[in-house]
């Protein structure tokens, strides 16, 4: 019954994340650093690339999307 159902969940989530293409301000502990996103895994982790190629997951509130104005 439920077959690929929470595969096309899945896509459609990673498809509407903010500002998926291209990198970006973020924070982590006041560290800042630009980094883009690759996806969120199976446990509902934010999972990150820096620009030098480290990836990182990061839990709710672990990290911190920067606006600068």
């Amino acid at each position: 019954l439920y077959d690929g159902y929470y595969d096309e969940i899945d896509r459609d989530y990673a498809l509407r994340l903010y500002r998926k293409t291209g990198f970006y301000p973020y924070s982590e502990n006041g560290a800042r650093f630009q980094a883009k996103i690759i996806g969120v895994n199976d446990i509902g982790q934010l999972i990150l690339e820096k620009q030098d190629g480290d990836q990182k997951s990061y839990h709710f509130k672990e990290v911190e999307f920067l606006i600068e104005t």
